[in-house]
């Protein structure tokens, strides 16, 4: 938060604005420099690739902490009206461990992809459009071969009629007819009821991530991975975790920005011009190599050994013969 504050405070000594904030979640930053050059003179957009990330990750979590209530095995023995509900059940989490979790990874990693393109087909709809869209994704992959017509209409409410087969049926026979392609991919749940929790979870989730205010801050499309890209390239040239002379960071964020200025490394000046030859570089060079031979070659450190010679030095030889 520091470092935004001080690089949006700087600009203002160059005459530059900073007009967006494109970010990964984090509400913090963006409210602590929104207000550089005016009210709210600074808009915050979401970077996409983060929020498809998020998205992943709810539904991991969802998945992940999705619990069901079980009989203990030393239970089962028991009459109906002797088991204790509190002493005779155990909490479970079904969807932890093994083939089941692979599969709930499979279905985030599903969700998030249909989220990204939901946004993309309606981005020049309009922050409502794209809300709707992503909406009705988890409820229109719900359904399952075998669901009734009223259970249908509860998953396709939120389809549109272009995107959803069940909604272009007109008529009561045809919506039997219907099947959908393949069962819901909420399907590999094991039980009704930890099916139906997982599925209201994931309904929440994305009527919370979905809102059309959180929307309204992603029809520009961007992305942070350009930056963080020329970051890891700067990071290799001049360690984050080392102190460095300004002379090599400087030379490493030049070099960064003359072989990435059109995105990638064909077509860059650097490959246009060839390799470089500056002083800077050569003498930068000169350092590593001369540091790489210090350290492969140590000098052995030599114990001098003190001799004294006593005519150098102004002693009594005559105390020192009676010594």
């Amino acid at each position: 938060i520091f470092n935004a504050e001080q690089l949006f405070k700087r600009s203002k000594k160059y005459d530059l604005k900073y007009s967006i904030l494109v970010a990964d979640g984090d509400a913090n930053v963006w409210k602590k420099i929104k207000d550089t050059y005016g009210s709210d003179s600074v808009q915050k957009q979401e970077c996409v690739p983060h929020y498809q990330k998020r998205v992943w990750g709810h539904i991991q979590d969802v998945c992940k902490n999705a619990k069901d209530r079980v009989i203990k095995q030393k239970a089962l023995s028991k009459e109906a009206k002797d088991i204790d509900p509190d002493e005779d059940y155990k909490t479970k989490y079904p969807l932890r461990g093994g083939k089941t979790e692979a599969l709930s990874k499979q279905l985030a990693s599903r969700f998030a992809n249909l989220t990204i393109l939901a946004m993309y087909q309606n981005k020049e709809l309009g922050p409502e459009a794209m809300s709707e869209a992503v909406r009705a994704i988890p409820r229109h992959y719900s359904d399952f071969k075998n669901a009734t017509i009223e259970e249908r209409e509860h998953f396709h409410v939120k389809c549109k009629t272009k995107f959803c087969g069940f909604k272009q049926c007109k008529t009561n026979v045809e919506k039997n007819a219907w099947k959908p392609k393949f069962d819901g991919p909420f399907g590999f749940i094991n039980g009704e009821k930890v099916a139906q929790c997982v599925r209201n979870k994931v309904y929440e989730k994305f009527d919370k991530i979905s809102s059309p205010d959180t929307m309204g801050r992603c029809p520009k499309w961007l992305s942070q991975n350009i930056i963080e890209s020329c970051h890891q390239r700067v990071y290799k040239i001049a360690n984050k975790s080392e102190f460095v002379e300004f002379e090599r960071l400087e030379f490493a964020a030049i070099h960064v920005g003359i072989t990435n200025n059109v995105g990638k490394y064909e077509g860059s000046l650097f490959h246009a011009i060839g390799e470089i030859t500056q002083n800077n570089q050569i003498r930068l060079l000169a350092k590593d190599e001369a540091s790489l031979q210090k350290a492969m070659n140590p000098t052995p450190k030599t114990k001098e050994k003190l001799i004294l010679d006593p005519t150098t030095l102004n002693l009594d030889m005559d105390m020192v013969m009676k010594i």
